[in-house]
């Protein structure tokens, strides 16, 4: 068994024989993941196979393969960014449907509506709006694509715990910045975040400047749900890039 926030997923034994995930959402309802399993059944053979669904929980079929999360704090940071820019290139290749997705916008009410005196705050709340309110070409996106969500299969990479959300290419990594979990020391120095806004902005065709932004207005909708330290840095760092 393994806990988050949100939900408890279980190893479970399907009558089949078939071993299976079965992820629980506490709060009766799959919130911000809602429209998560609509798109990673569209995802095909780059998603973790989804089995069933209903409004609190979701089944999915098991996977015994580590994580790029996992891969990347072996020491192995530099192939891990690659990886997971040649995974998010092959999800946006595949030009998925964009009915029932959760619109950008939603996302992001915590961070347009409310008043803060922190300023890097203050300015990605700005910045957020200027965002949002000009966004015109828009796709199908995994809405959370970050190392720890992506699983060693049989086949390849393949991607779980989507938001599903309908939004531009540049944000499909805007929460990998912050991640993996357990590298700090790395992805908070110039020199990955330089690299990171190269390389992954090539993957997902957009400018380094955009995807900058969309990370930084990312990272600061992270604070406003759970203000911890390395978020308030990375903000920092990334506001100042962006500012030149």
């Amino acid at each position: 068994m393994a806990q988050s926030v949100i939900a408890t997923v279980w190893r479970v034994r399907l009558g089949s024989g078939q071993e299976a995930a079965l992820k629980h959402y506490s709060s009766g309802h799959m919130g911000n993941e809602t429209s998560g399993g609509t798109y990673l059944q569209r995802a095909g053979d780059l998603a973790v196979p989804i089995l069933d669904r209903s409004r609190d929980a979701i089944l999915m079929a098991w996977c015994d393969g580590s994580s790029l999360g996992n891969f990347a704090r072996a020491g192995h940071l530099c192939l891990a960014d690659q990886a997971l820019a040649d995974i998010a290139q092959k999800l946006l290749a595949r030009e998925m449907k964009c009915e029932g997705l959760a619109p950008l916008t939603a996302l992001f009410s915590a961070l347009v509506q409310p008043k803060f005196e922190d300023p890097d705050l203050q300015e990605a709340q700005l910045l957020a709006r200027s965002l949002l309110g000009q966004v015109s070409h828009q796709v199908a996106l995994h809405g959370d694509l970050h190392f720890d969500n992506v699983l060693q299969a049989k086949d390849g990479w393949q991607v779980i715990d989507a938001k599903g959300v309908l939004g531009p290419p540049g944000f499909e990594l805007a929460n990998a910045f912050r991640h993996p979990r357990g590298c700090r020391a790395e992805i908070l120095t110039a020199e990955v975040i330089n690299r990171r806004l190269e390389q992954w902005s090539g993957a997902l065709g957009c400018s380094p400047m955009q995807l900058c932004q969309w990370a930084a207005i990312k990272t600061a909708l992270s604070r406003v749900w759970k203000d911890v330290e390395q978020d308030q840095e990375l903000l920092h760092l990334l506001l100042q890039w962006q500012r030149g």
